[in-house]
């Protein structure tokens, strides 16, 4: 793969905003990443997640720079970390797309037997948990109580009873909608926020119907490749698929999302 293409397609270093103790590292991290040097960049980031593991920008940072390196499972999971931590953080979810198409058109080109699971593929049943950010469910929650008092307000003062109904109607409309957006929310705190999750690390691992490499291969899975934790067997994890199956892939080929 062109590392020039990655130049072009990929954001450099967000600026971030860890600790003033952090700055020696962050400018030698900057520093290594505008010469090229992206391994010592992305050595120098982890050191700064480590310390600073609920900075966004540090995992944008390291995530940005593994993919120059041209790790890709390793920028997946601190891209999506970076997600997880900041889910508006669009430069994040920029470069996220980018490698996630470099990865799926290169594994098309070099093919494949069997069932492979590319990224994208990994919306684990989450899709409409996660399809509204927290803030706007917040916002649509808060506006339509405001419309729904008001619009009862504004039925109990009228005597038009063509415009009461209406107004009332309207209460109900909004009332519908402010339970749809609390549900969302709070589903979105009890199920998605509260499930572990994991990052295909690996180029391209097996995965295998029981935790060992002797059991059947169920199916192969793609770096960058979002999955659901659900059980451990000394060096193997056992994480859901996107179909509800659940696989067990080596320990060392996940990297759990905080």
């Amino acid at each position: 793969m062109k590392r020039v293409l990655l130049c072009a397609l990929l954001l450099g270093p967000a600026v971030a905003t860890a600790q003033a103790e952090a700055k020696p590292d962050l400018e030698a991290a900057k520093a290594a990443f505008w010469k090229n040097d992206f391994k010592e960049a992305a050595a120098a980031y982890q050191t700064a997640v480590d310390t600073y593991p609920d900075n966004p920008d540090l995992w944008f940072n390291l995530g940005t720079a593994e993919a120059h390196a041209e790790r890709f499972g390793p920028a997946f999971h601190a891209l999506e970390q970076a997600l997880r931590l900041d889910p508006e953080h669009s430069d994040a979810a920029h470069n996220l797309a980018r490698i996630r198409t470099l990865v799926i058109r290169d594994s098309l080109g070099e093919g494949s037997s069997g069932r492979l699971i590319l990224p994208g593929e990994d919306d684990l049943g989450t899709g409409l948990l996660t399809a509204v950010l927290p803030r706007t469910l917040v916002f649509v929650f808060t506006g339509s109580w405001v419309l729904l008092f008001g619009c009862l307000y504004l039925a109990r003062r009228t005597a038009a009873s063509g415009r009461r109904t209406a107004l009332v109607f309207g209460a109900v409309l909004m009332g519908l909608v402010a339970v749809g957006a609390g549900g969302l929310f709070m589903g979105r705190m009890n199920i998605v926020d509260e499930t572990t999750y994991g990052v295909v690390v690996a180029d391209k691992v097996d995965a295998h119907q029981g935790p060992g490499a002797q059991y059947p291969t169920v199916v192969k899975i793609l770096s960058g490749v979002k999955v659901r934790i659900s059980g451990v067997d000394r060096d193997w994890e056992q994480v859901v698929l996107p179909d509800g199956s659940g696989v067990w892939l080596p320990r060392a080929a996940v990297r759990h999302l905080r």
